[in-house]
């Protein structure tokens, strides 16, 4: 009986000793996450506007004041980098970092580029400056991307990180590091629009403009920037509510008639109407002057 006492005894405290560690080891790992968690989220020092008294400041996420709420308006072009463009009521401005010290002062008509129409939203890795009627880009560190050497420069719509730059009246497009990505050739060129809630605009192609004997036509370059429909269509438009990030379906109209194109190749002819995409009945539409056939 005596041994039986001893081995349940033996056995409870076995069982507190792995209690005990098990809680142990659980509030570390608790620990642990939290405080890279905290960590991560003052590492990235996000920077945000606020207003005090019909002006506007910067502070931190975790409330710290950076610059006084002394402007008329601020831009900040990357909440995770301490540059501000700070503008007084005289439309006059100044570029600070955290530290309320001037920066980028050797650069001319200093500005952010803005990527959207509504809420403001701007590139994140570049400013645009000017230098004789020339603009060029610099990074926020205040580095050269690429020389005054353009008539203009601005981000192109539906394509965040890609700048839409125009020289003796023809448009191409660097990417954020400087690169030449497009030739500078075409009389327009257009983010298609294509949007997913992963992808977000990476798979967004481009639509190029090109004046030809004939008049203006429409070519096809893909977010690689391959060009995979020459500038031949006289319009030309992608399916943008058909959830295929992998694949590019475009609408090209040729002499008149409008064909289907996956990728580049020819799927269904030029030989209709109009074609339309049904997303309730997941099927092509083509239109005849007299009927309408129906595409898995």
């Amino acid at each position: 009986m005596k041994n039986n006492n001893t081995k349940k005894l033996f056995v409870i405290i076995i069982l507190a000793i792995v209690l005990v560690i098990t809680i142990i080891f659980i509030k570390n790992i608790y620990t642990k996450s939290n405080y890279n968690e905290e960590n991560k989220e003052y590492k990235l020092n996000y920077f945000i506007e606020y207003s005090s008294s019909g002006n506007v400041g910067v502070i931190k996420r975790n409330g710290e004041e950076v610059v006084e709420a002394k402007y008329s308006d601020i831009y900040i072009p990357n909440p995770e980098k301490d540059v501000f463009i700070c503008v007084n009521s005289e439309d006059l401005y100044t570029i600070v970092n955290s530290k309320g010290e001037e920066i980028l002062k050797e650069y001319m008509n200093l500005s952010a580029l803005k990527t959207t129409e509504g809420i403001l939203e701007f590139e994140k890795e570049v400013l645009k400056f000017e230098q004789d009627g020339k603009y060029g880009l610099i990074n926020l560190d205040g580095q050269i991307i690429t020389e005054a050497e353009y008539d203009e420069i601005k981000s192109l719509k539906n394509k965040p990180g890609k700048l839409l730059v125009k020289k003796d009246n023809k448009y191409g497009v660097l990417d954020s590091k400087g690169n030449l990505i497009i030739e500078i050739k075409y009389d327009s060129i257009i983010g298609d629009g294509f949007c997913t809630p992963n992808e977000k605009y990476t798979k967004t192609g481009y639509i190029v403009k090109e004046k030809q004997d004939t008049g203006y036509y429409y070519g096809y370059i893909n977010s690689k920037s391959k060009l995979v429909l020459k500038p031949e269509y006289e319009t030309l438009e992608r399916i943008l509510n058909y959830n295929d990030a992998n694949n590019v379906y475009l609408i090209g109209m040729k002499n008149g008639k409008k064909g289907l194109y996956k990728n580049g190749k020819t799927i269904i002819d030029n030989k209709y109407q109009g074609i339309i995409y049904s997303e309730s009945s997941n099927i092509i539409v083509a239109k005849t002057s007299k009927n309408y056939l129906f595409y898995n």
